[in-house]
């Protein structure tokens, strides 16, 4: 029977960099290719009654200019929300990492045959 159990802080950091880099690449996605693209389209609706209430809708529904101005913020949002628990992964598995390393306490007493500990 095995007692305890193996931990890598370095998998948390690992982690909290993919993370990240996957925030930058949404970000990235976002700046370089969605804006460009929607500035590029242009008003495209036209500016008939028609195109009018597609870009801001009716009384009961939301525009295209307010669902792409919601997307667009929900968007960025979501970048600094993954790029902050890539960052929080990190510290975790460094904090884990220093705590282990600074721990006392060996994994098996003196005179004992397991890492249970005294009983």
């Amino acid at each position: 029977m095995t007692v305890g159990f193996e931990v890598h802080p370095h998998t948390w950091t690992r982690s909290g960099r993919g993370v990240i880099e996957a925030s930058d690449a949404l970000a990235s996605a976002v700046d370089r290719t969605l804006c460009p693209a929607l500035v590029a389209a242009g008003a495209c609706w036209g500016s008939d009654d028609i195109g009018r209430a597609f870009f801001n809708g009716d009384g009961r529904s939301p525009g295209f200019g307010k669902v792409r101005d919601a997307l667009l913020a929900d968007l960025a949002d979501m970048v600094n929300l993954l790029r902050a628990t890539g960052g929080m992964l990190i510290v975790s598995g460094r904090r884990y990492y220093e705590g282990e390393t600074a721990s006392n306490v060996p994994p098996t007493l003196p005179g004992s045959s397991s890492a249970r500990g005294p009983t």
